[in-house]
C-alpha cells in the first residue's frame, strides 16, 4: 500500500484549485490560498500515516505466513524455512512499533521491555565521545541487574546496531563515582 507524499498531495490540490478557481489571484507561492493548501496537504498526510500505520498492524496481527514472510521481506528481516506463524508475526509487528528506532528512548524502552531484570533504562549519549551511548540499567530496588551481558549482547547484534552507535550497557555499580546531570536528576547512587 502507497500513499501519496505530502508534497504530491499538495501538488493535486493546487491543480485542482487553480483550475476551479482561476479567478483567484492570491495563488502564489507563500500567500494564503498556498499555506491553507500546504496545511491541507499536511493534515491529508498525516492521516494517510495514521490509516498507514493501522493497515500495516492489523495486517500483520491477522495475516497469514506466506504474507508474513513477505512483509519480514520488505522490512529486511532474516527469514528460516522453519519459522512459526507466532515468530514471523512478533517479529514484524515489533519492527512496525520501531518508529523511533536508534533515538535514546528506544534504546531505553528495548531494555526495559525485552528483559524482565532491567526495571528502568537511562540513556547517556556521547559520555565517551561521539556515536557513543552509555545505558544504564537498573533493578526494582534501583541496584545492579543480573545478566547484564545478556542486554550487552542483544545492542551489540549487528540488526540493532543503528548508525554504527557504540552502545555501552551498565549498571549501578559501574557507575558510582561519576557525575552525570541525567542520572542525578533520577536521584542517583
Amino acid at each position: 500500500m502507497n500513499f501519496k507524499t505530502e508534497d504530491e498531495i499538495f501538488e493535486t490540490l493546487w491543480e485542482y484549485f487553480t483550475s476551479e478557481c482561476p479567478d483567484v489571484t492570491f495563488k502564489k507561492k507563500g500567500g494564503v490560498a498556498w499555506g491553507l493548501l500546504r496545511t491541507a496537504a499536511y493534515g491529508i498526510r498525516l492521516g494517510y500515516v495514521i490509516i498507514e500505520k493501522l493497515h500495516n498492524a492489523i495486517w500483520a496481527t491477522f495475516g497469514d505466513l506466506p504474507g508474513l514472510r513477505k512483509w519480514k521481506e520488505v522490512l529486511a528481516l532474516p527469514w528460516s524455512d522453519n519459522e512459526t506463524k507466532k515468530d514471523a508475526r512478533a517479529d514484524v509487528l515489533e519492527k512496525f512499533r520501531e518508529s523511533g528506532l536508534g533515538t535514546v528512548g528506544w534504546y531505553e524502552d528495548r531494555a526495559v521491555a525485552r528483559f524482565d531484570e532491567a526495571a528502568q533504562a537511562f540513556g547517556m549519549i556521547g559520555r565517551r565521545g561521539p556515536n557513543t551511548l552509555d545505558l544504564l540499567v537498573v533493578n526494582d530496588a534501583g541496584g545492579d541487574v543480573v545478566g547484564l551481558q545478556d542486554i550487552q549482547d542483544y545492542f551489540d547484534d549487528p540488526g540493532r546496531r543503528v548508525g554504527h552507535i557504540d552502545v555501552r550497557v551498565i549498571t549501578v555499580s559501574d557507575y558510582k563515582g561519576q557525575t552525570d546531570s541525567a542520572y542525578e536528576s533520577w536521584g542517583g547512587v
